[in-house]
Protein backbone atom coordinates (compact mmCIF):
# COMPACT_ATOMS: atom_id res chain seq x y z
CA UNK A 1 0.00 0.00 0.00
CA UNK A 2 1.58 3.32 -1.09
CA UNK A 3 2.37 5.76 1.71
CA UNK A 4 0.81 9.21 1.67
CA UNK A 5 3.21 11.99 0.81
CA UNK A 6 4.16 13.94 3.93
CA UNK A 7 3.87 17.69 3.73
CA UNK A 8 6.21 19.90 5.77
CA UNK A 9 4.69 21.65 8.82
CA UNK A 10 5.24 25.09 7.28
CA UNK A 11 3.18 24.02 4.25
CA UNK A 12 0.29 22.93 6.48
CA UNK A 13 0.53 26.16 8.47
CA UNK A 14 0.34 28.11 5.18
CA UNK A 15 -2.87 26.21 4.33
CA UNK A 16 -4.36 27.16 7.70
CA UNK A 17 -3.53 30.80 7.03
CA UNK A 18 -5.19 30.62 3.62
CA UNK A 19 -8.37 29.20 5.17
CA UNK A 20 -8.61 31.69 8.02
CA UNK A 21 -7.13 34.87 6.60
CA UNK A 22 -7.21 34.69 2.80
CA UNK A 23 -10.73 33.31 2.42
CA UNK A 24 -9.63 30.21 0.53
CA UNK A 25 -11.78 27.08 0.60
CA UNK A 26 -10.83 23.45 1.17
CA UNK A 27 -11.84 22.76 -2.44
CA UNK A 28 -9.56 25.50 -3.86
CA UNK A 29 -6.55 24.32 -1.88
CA UNK A 30 -7.30 20.69 -2.73
CA UNK A 31 -7.38 21.44 -6.46
CA UNK A 32 -4.06 23.26 -6.24
CA UNK A 33 -2.43 20.47 -4.21
CA UNK A 34 -3.92 17.69 -6.32
CA UNK A 35 -5.87 16.06 -3.48
CA UNK A 36 -9.47 16.04 -2.23
CA UNK A 37 -10.89 18.68 0.09
CA UNK A 38 -11.37 15.91 2.68
CA UNK A 39 -7.60 15.28 2.62
CA UNK A 40 -6.90 18.99 3.14
CA UNK A 41 -9.33 18.94 6.09
CA UNK A 42 -7.36 16.02 7.57
CA UNK A 43 -4.09 17.85 7.13
CA UNK A 44 -5.14 21.14 8.74
CA UNK A 45 -6.85 19.30 11.60
CA UNK A 46 -9.05 21.15 14.13
CA UNK A 47 -8.71 24.44 12.28
CA UNK A 48 -11.93 23.51 10.48
CA UNK A 49 -13.91 23.70 13.72
CA UNK A 50 -12.22 26.93 14.71
CA UNK A 51 -13.00 28.44 11.33
CA UNK A 52 -16.65 27.44 11.67
CA UNK A 53 -17.01 28.96 15.16
CA UNK A 54 -15.25 32.13 14.08
CA UNK A 55 -16.80 32.34 10.63
CA UNK A 56 -17.95 35.92 11.03
CA UNK A 57 -14.58 37.02 12.35
CA UNK A 58 -12.80 35.26 9.50
CA UNK A 59 -15.20 36.75 6.96
CA UNK A 60 -14.51 40.22 8.33
CA UNK A 61 -10.81 39.68 7.81
CA UNK A 62 -11.45 38.51 4.25
CA UNK A 63 -13.49 41.64 3.54
CA UNK A 64 -10.72 43.84 4.91
CA UNK A 65 -8.20 42.03 2.73
CA UNK A 66 -10.45 42.49 -0.29
CA UNK A 67 -10.70 46.21 0.42
CA UNK A 68 -6.90 46.38 0.57
CA UNK A 69 -6.62 44.66 -2.79
CA UNK A 70 -9.28 46.91 -4.31
CA UNK A 71 -7.57 50.06 -3.03
CA UNK A 72 -4.17 49.07 -4.44
CA UNK A 73 -5.65 47.85 -7.73
CA UNK A 74 -7.40 51.20 -8.21
CA UNK A 75 -3.94 52.80 -7.92
CA UNK A 76 -2.88 50.78 -10.99
CA UNK A 77 -0.61 48.43 -9.06
CA UNK A 78 -0.02 45.03 -10.64
CA UNK A 79 -1.23 41.81 -9.02
CA UNK A 80 2.39 40.89 -8.27
CA UNK A 81 3.01 44.23 -6.52
CA UNK A 82 -0.20 43.85 -4.48
CA UNK A 83 0.70 40.28 -3.50
CA UNK A 84 4.12 41.38 -2.25
CA UNK A 85 2.69 44.37 -0.39
CA UNK A 86 -0.01 42.41 1.45
CA UNK A 87 1.75 39.07 1.77
CA UNK A 88 -0.68 36.82 -0.12
CA UNK A 89 -0.47 34.84 -3.35
CA UNK A 90 -1.00 36.38 -6.79
CA UNK A 91 -3.85 33.90 -7.32
CA UNK A 92 -5.64 35.22 -4.19
CA UNK A 93 -5.07 38.82 -5.30
CA UNK A 94 -6.64 38.12 -8.69
CA UNK A 95 -9.63 36.47 -7.00
CA UNK A 96 -10.22 39.40 -4.63
CA UNK A 97 -9.72 41.93 -7.43
CA UNK A 98 -12.21 40.27 -9.75
CA UNK A 99 -14.78 39.87 -6.97
CA UNK A 100 -14.38 43.60 -6.32
CA UNK A 101 -15.36 44.26 -9.93
CA UNK A 102 -11.89 45.33 -11.13
CA UNK A 103 -10.64 43.65 -14.30
CA UNK A 104 -7.41 44.15 -16.23
CA UNK A 105 -8.50 45.45 -19.63
CA UNK A 106 -6.01 45.62 -22.49
CA UNK A 107 -6.39 46.49 -26.13
CA UNK A 108 -4.97 43.24 -27.47
CA UNK A 109 -3.39 42.93 -30.90
CA UNK A 110 -1.57 40.12 -32.69
CA UNK A 111 1.75 41.82 -32.00
CA UNK A 112 1.07 42.32 -28.28
CA UNK A 113 -0.07 38.70 -27.87
CA UNK A 114 3.14 37.49 -29.51
CA UNK A 115 5.19 39.74 -27.22
CA UNK A 116 3.55 38.15 -24.16
CA UNK A 117 4.14 34.65 -25.58
CA UNK A 118 7.84 35.45 -26.06
CA UNK A 119 8.07 36.87 -22.52
CA UNK A 120 6.37 33.70 -21.21
CA UNK A 121 8.91 31.55 -23.05
CA UNK A 122 11.83 33.54 -21.61
CA UNK A 123 10.47 33.27 -18.07
CA UNK A 124 9.31 29.64 -18.01
CA UNK A 125 11.41 28.04 -20.75
CA UNK A 126 8.60 26.67 -22.91
CA UNK A 127 6.02 27.93 -25.38
CA UNK A 128 2.61 28.55 -23.77
CA UNK A 129 -0.11 26.05 -24.56
CA UNK A 130 -3.86 26.63 -24.61
CA UNK A 131 -4.27 25.38 -21.02
CA UNK A 132 -1.50 27.70 -19.83
CA UNK A 133 -3.67 30.67 -20.76
CA UNK A 134 -6.96 29.05 -19.75
CA UNK A 135 -6.90 28.46 -15.95
CA UNK A 136 -10.25 26.69 -15.88
CA UNK A 137 -9.15 24.17 -18.49
CA UNK A 138 -5.80 23.66 -16.73
CA UNK A 139 -7.57 22.70 -13.50
CA UNK A 140 -10.05 20.51 -15.39
CA UNK A 141 -7.27 18.43 -16.98
CA UNK A 142 -5.48 18.05 -13.64
CA UNK A 143 -2.74 20.68 -14.03
CA UNK A 144 -3.48 23.28 -11.31
CA UNK A 145 0.15 24.42 -11.41
CA UNK A 146 -0.48 25.79 -14.92
CA UNK A 147 -3.44 27.82 -13.65
CA UNK A 148 -1.29 29.21 -10.83
CA UNK A 149 1.43 30.06 -13.33
CA UNK A 150 -1.07 32.04 -15.45
CA UNK A 151 -2.02 34.25 -12.48
CA UNK A 152 1.60 34.49 -11.36
CA UNK A 153 2.61 35.76 -14.82
CA UNK A 154 -0.23 38.27 -14.71
CA UNK A 155 0.25 39.61 -18.25
CA UNK A 156 -1.04 36.90 -20.58
CA UNK A 157 -4.37 37.12 -22.42
CA UNK A 158 -6.95 34.40 -21.95
CA UNK A 159 -6.95 31.74 -24.67
CA UNK A 160 -10.29 33.04 -26.00
CA UNK A 161 -8.58 36.37 -26.77
CA UNK A 162 -5.88 34.57 -28.75
CA UNK A 163 -8.51 32.82 -30.86
CA UNK A 164 -10.15 36.15 -31.65
CA UNK A 165 -6.91 37.30 -33.31
CA UNK A 166 -5.51 34.04 -34.73
CA UNK A 167 -7.13 31.19 -36.65
CA UNK A 168 -5.31 28.63 -34.52
CA UNK A 169 -2.93 28.35 -31.57
CA UNK A 170 -0.02 27.03 -33.69
CA UNK A 171 -0.41 30.11 -35.90
CA UNK A 172 0.20 32.37 -32.89
CA UNK A 173 3.20 30.29 -31.76
CA UNK A 174 4.67 30.38 -35.28
CA UNK A 175 4.19 34.14 -35.62
CA UNK A 176 5.96 34.63 -32.28
CA UNK A 177 8.79 32.47 -33.70
CA UNK A 178 8.63 30.07 -30.75
CA UNK A 179 9.17 26.27 -30.74
CA UNK A 180 5.96 24.37 -31.62
CA UNK A 181 4.13 22.51 -28.85
CA UNK A 182 3.73 18.72 -29.19
CA UNK A 183 0.04 17.70 -29.05
CA UNK A 184 -1.41 16.48 -25.75
CA UNK A 185 -0.89 17.76 -22.22
CA UNK A 186 1.26 14.77 -21.22
CA UNK A 187 3.69 15.25 -24.11
CA UNK A 188 3.62 18.98 -23.37
CA UNK A 189 4.78 18.36 -19.79
CA UNK A 190 7.40 15.85 -20.95
CA UNK A 191 8.71 18.25 -23.60
CA UNK A 192 8.84 21.07 -21.03
CA UNK A 193 10.88 18.90 -18.66
CA UNK A 194 13.30 17.92 -21.42
CA UNK A 195 13.74 21.56 -22.42
CA UNK A 196 14.37 22.58 -18.81
CA UNK A 197 17.02 19.85 -18.41
CA UNK A 198 18.70 20.86 -21.68
CA UNK A 199 18.79 24.51 -20.56
CA UNK A 200 20.68 23.61 -17.39
CA UNK A 201 23.28 21.43 -19.10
Amino acid sequence: MPQKRRRPPEKIEAMRKELLEDGATLQEIGVREGVTKQRISQLVGPIGGVAFRNRQHAQDRVERRREQVKSLAERRQSDQQIAEAIGISVFTVAKHRQRSGIFRHRKWSRDLICQKAIKWFRRYGYSPGVADWNPRQAIKIGCPERASRFYEFGEAPFSQTVYRHFDSWPEMIAEADLPPIPPGSQSHRRWRTEKAKAATE
